[in-house]
């Protein structure tokens, strides 16, 4: 998790003069976690043990990097060398379990009442979900397509029932019209009660959306270009000559075949 404290346990087989730094490394950079970790002269095989603080954000899709800056001798810094080794990591921040929404036989405490009691709950699963989209919009991986998945899925039974809650107030009148317009939104779902079918769509949607992040088409000239900007520009410009514009049309249509 996020700025938890862990230890780093590794063996050095062959001994060398120098010292050891672990950082940890993703697409945006790194972060040294320790540097200059010096150690011993055992002349045999050495266990080293060092504590590490994970930084505060997320890091999903990241490699775990010990480095060994050694000598073969120590006094005249002769055949100076790097050693890497490398663990691929996820460091996020575990998803809080959806809240229970109890089911409601009939419209038993106000509208405003009810309002109150679900808003707090629906904006606090509304923020950890733009959370999730945000981590997989800006970094389309197999973990972070995976934690948007199991998120759309864990969170569907809440939605539903509270679409269901929400419905009993739909034949009353009167009341606060902005208080009913809420809850008449709230009892408004299109997530399907089939759970086989929420399970397909679910799975579906960032296949998708990973086909159309992360697809190309390479053209004579112009290298390979993702669909935005590289093809719609290139679609859009009125320079284009017909046959690079049936290219371009052809090849999208055969990387984003579902």
């Amino acid at each position: 998790e996020p700025g938890q404290t862990v230890d780093i346990t590794w063996t050095e087989p062959v001994f060398h003069y120098g010292w050891f730094s672990i950082s940890l490394m993703s697409a945006y950079g790194s972060a040294v976690l320790g540097a200059n970790i010096s150690f011993g002269h055992s002349e045999s095989s050495s266990l080293y043990s060092h504590t590490v603080t994970l930084p505060e954000d997320d890091c999903e899709n990241c490699l775990l990097v010990l480095i060994q800056d050694a000598y073969y001798d120590p006094d005249l810094e002769q055949f100076y060398t790097k050693y890497y080794s490398c663990a691929a990591v996820s460091v996020s921040i575990p998803q809080t379990p959806p809240p229970i929404i109890p089911a409601m036989e009939e419209a038993s405490i106000s509208p405003q009442d009810f309002l109150s009691s679900v808003l707090p709950m629906l904006n606090a699963l509304e923020t950890e979900a733009n959370e999730v989209e945000w981590a997989y919009a800006t970094n389309v991986t197999e973990e972070t397509q995976a934690r948007s998945v199991e998120w759309s899925l864990s969170t569907a039974p809440f939605y539903l029932q509270l679409a269901q809650n929400a419905s009993k107030y739909s034949n009353l009148l009167g009341g606060d019209l902005s208080v009913m317009r809420q809850i008449d939104i709230l009892a408004r779902t299109d997530i399907s009660r089939d759970k086989a079918k929420r399970s397909e769509l679910a799975q579906l949607v960032p296949q998708l959306e990973t086909m159309y992040a992360t697809g190309h088409v390479c053209l004579d000239g112009t290298g390979c270009l993702s669909l935005d900007p590289g093809l719609t520009e290139l679609l859009a410009d009125p320079t284009t000559d017909a046959a690079t514009l049936e290219k371009v049309w052809t090849g999208w249509r055969e990387v984003s075949a579902p």
